[in-house]
């Protein structure tokens, strides 16, 4: 079976790859983005071999919506949004925990869809300009290069963070010591633009621990705060970017 495929002609616009229900073509395609759509798993196949800014992908069921989540965070932490059928709060908070940048319930409001594009996008264009002059930090032999985007372990393997975990781990590293309230983060990140809302900050930092800590049961590194929000704990030195 082809690949259906709708791009728009604004080829110089951020590209966006749609995945799933084309119900939401039209309006990002109006909004001036570069736009392809097709299914999966074929999506995944263009994804491996043409550069993208962002994906929004579609399902029918919440329970279809993690596994392809699963499968785009293997390849890829391009910044990602879900659109689910009726998703409830349980399933958007599912979506995040899986990887996803952010969710929406379906049916949904296309100037809040547009908006949450952008916003994801103005994120990753502003953290990966910041980065540019930025020095690569180190702290307890792990690793980051704001540059590249790019997080490595005590044993220097690449460890893959969505981009709202790099987001959050650069905060810490940049505010070490510092308790830093889940507004400040979701501002830093800029995920979370509508419900769940400031919550969503506790989802990204459970994944980021599971990533970064040895038991993230008792994090050493990015620990609770009561009351106030969350603080990196690790001494954060330079690192000569390579």
């Amino acid at each position: 079976m082809p690949v259906s495929e709708k791009t728009s002609s604004e080829k110089s616009a951020p590209s966006i790859l749609l995945l799933g229900d084309d119900e939401a073509y039209g309006a990002i395609a109006a909004a001036g983005f570069a736009t392809t759509w097709t299914g999966w798993p074929e999506g995944s196949v263009l994804l491996a071999h043409q550069p993208f800014d962002l994906v929004v992908a579609c399902t029918a069921h919440a329970a279809d919506s993690l596994p392809i989540c699963h499968a785009i965070r293997r390849q890829s932490t391009i910044p990602l949004i879900f659109l689910i059928n009726g998703a409830t709060r349980q399933d958007r908070i599912a979506a995040l925990d899986a990887g996803a940048d952010d969710c929406l319930s379906q049916p949904f409001d296309i100037s809040e869809l547009v908006a949450r594009i952008r916003t994801l996008l103005r994120r990753s264009k502003t953290c990966g300009a910041s980065g540019h002059d930025m020095h690569g930090l180190r702290f307890e032999n792990w690793r980051i290069n704001p540059r590249r985007r790019l997080v490595y372990d005590p044993a220097g393997r690449s460890i893959p963070l969505t981009a709202a975990e790099f987001d959050m781990l650069l905060a810490f590293c940049l505010n070490p010591g510092r308790v830093m309230t889940r507004a400040e983060l979701l501002d830093f990140a800029h995920v979370g633009v509508g419900k769940p809302g400031e919550r969503s900050v506790d989802v990204h930092i459970r994944r980021l621990r599971s990533k970064i800590e040895r038991n993230p049961r008792h994090p050493e590194f990015v620990k609770t705060i009561r009351l106030g929000g969350y603080m990196f704990t690790a001494v954060v030195d330079r690192d000569h970017l390579t």
